[in-house]
């Protein structure tokens, strides 16, 4: 499965607007049913929100990856969002999240989305292109600069 699959360009937002948790949760949900009409934007926010209430989704270098599965859908579906300056997203209130990558699963397979989430981990955490795609000004740009890397794994 490559991050592609899972990521319409449309579904990029940069710069994030939100300077809370809830905030990008609410604005990132919002893009998700923009893109995909079959969503409902306050059912994603719940299940986005009820997931990080459990254990937060921030998996350190500046990233975040919240998750949660949802009925009706046919496969995983994602958003990227990225804050340039950042904001406490885990349980330190002292770093800073600044990439935000939503993944929606169906509840069957677990496979596909337990796949996706180790794709977009791969993908970001501990490499350069977490840092690159924060410097990167359009959707466009950071869509085909993720888009290129993810065809190199």
């Amino acid at each position: 499965m490559k991050v592609v699959d899972i990521l319409e360009p449309n579904a990029v937002i940069t710069p994030l607007k939100g300077t809370s948790r809830d905030e990008i949760l609410q604005e990132l949900s919002t893009c998700l049913a923009n893109v995909h009409q079959e969503l409902n934007a306050e059912h994603i926010y719940d299940v986005l929100l009820s997931r990080e209430k459990l254990n937060s989704t921030g998996i350190g270098d500046g990233i975040a990856v919240p998750h949660g599965r949802v009925n009706g859908l046919d496969k995983v579906k994602g958003a990227l969002g990225l804050s340039p300056e950042g904001i406490p997203f885990g349980d330190s209130e002292e770093e800073r999240t600044h990439i935000f990558f939503v993944l929606l699963a169906p509840h069957k397979p677990v496979g596909a989305h337990l796949k996706a989430l180790a794709r977009v981990c791969r993908l970001l955490k501990g490499t350069d292109l977490a840092k690159r795609l924060i410097t990167l000004e359009t959707s466009s740009a950071i869509y085909q600069t993720l888009s290129e890397k993810d065809a190199q794994l």
